[in-house]
């Protein structure tokens, strides 16, 4: 584990927190001083955020909510997920997968005449590539819209973050060609951390 991690050139240290059995991040503020949040409690900060942003849209208090997740999710990050939701408040109705939703607001913003069809849904952000295909029914008179998830597949290898890791290795051979004078860059986590800042600016 503490390979891979190494291997991503964070720009801040994971530790265990002994008391909850989670990782910590522990991150250096200004002044030298260190601040630790665990990976749930960052992600009170979000959902706090973002039943925020979606009460100044709807102009009501909202606290039932649906919350999208990819395919990969497994038992410990669902169970992490819904530990935040509740410290933040958050009644949490269900966990979708976030292609069916896709699936989902498409055909509620699509008008099509009758007939079926097959839709392909692809995204590749910082995690693994996803591609669902879901089969859709338009046309009849009902209430929801029929569709069926024929097939999900992901690449835990794909991502924007591994492209962006390429990219780091490769400015970093070249940095050691041509002004490393036998010190491996890599050694350096700041400056790591200050190239794979401007990998992703590019």
């Amino acid at each position: 584990m503490q390979k891979f991690l190494r291997s991503l050139y964070l720009s801040y240290d994971i530790t265990p927190d002994e008391t909850w059995d989670v990782a910590e991040y522990k991150t250096e503020e200004e002044g030298g001083e260190f601040s630790k949040f665990t990976a749930e409690e960052k992600l009170v900060m979000i959902l706090k955020y973002a039943m925020g942003l979606a009460e100044n849209h709807a102009r009501s208090s909202v606290k039932d909510v649906v919350i999208t997740v990819p395919p990969y999710m497994g038992v410990a990050e669902t169970r992490g997920l819904l530990m935040a939701a509740d410290l933040s408040g958050t009644n949490v109705l269900a966990l979708v997968n976030e292609h069916s939703g896709a699936a989902l607001q498409y055909g509620i913003d699509k008008d099509f005449s009758n007939g079926t069809r097959y839709v392909m849904f692809h995204s590749m952000t910082w995690g693994p590539a996803v591609i669902m295909l879901p089969w859709l029914e338009f046309g009849k008179t009902t209430s929801v819209i029929p569709f069926q998830v024929k097939g999900v597949r992901w690449d835990a290898e794909l991502g924007g973050q591994n492209m962006k890791l390429r990219l780091v290795e490769y400015f970093a051979d070249e940095f050691n060609k041509q002004l490393g004078n036998g010190v491996d860059v890599r050694n350096n986590a700041k400056a790591m951390a200050k190239l794979k800042k401007q990998v992703k600016r590019t």
